[in-house]
């Protein structure tokens, strides 16, 4: 298990506790469709999932390094989340928000709603 330095369990490997979310956690949640539509397989946007917020946001996931279409130059493109929910990719030196991720342990108690009148707290 992966933690952080001061922790008194796990591997002592990580800085920061905390990640950026992949394009398979976006699909494991409960949304993500567009890229992975149709052609690809028939995973359908779902908008009133928890993390679209109406806005578009970088995941980790990269697609790859290749000269896209009509292109002069190789480009290196990883997949984001656009506001709607639909999975697609893109150029990395776009502006797009970031998603944090952390890792719980299982025996973690989470309470609250997250709102800021009963944030989560984890005991």
């Amino acid at each position: 298990m992966y933690t952080v330095a001061s922790s008194n369990k796990g591997n002592k490997a990580l800085t920061y506790p905390i990640g950026l979310i992949t394009a398979d956690e976006v699909i494991l949640s409960g949304s993500g469709g567009g890229f992975f539509s149709g052609t690809y397989n028939y995973q359908q946007a779902n908008s009133n999932e928890y993390l679209i917020t109406g806005n578009t946001f970088w995941t980790i996931t990269p697609v790859g390094y290749f000269v896209a279409f009509g292109g002069a130059t190789y480009t290196a493109d990883v997949f984001k989340v656009l506001n709607t929910g639909y999975i697609d990719d893109d150029v990395i030196t776009r502006a797009f928000g970031l998603r944090p991720v952390i890792n719980i342990r299982s025996d973690v108690t989470v309470s609250g709603d997250g709102t800021i009148s009963s944030p989560y707290e984890f005991s």
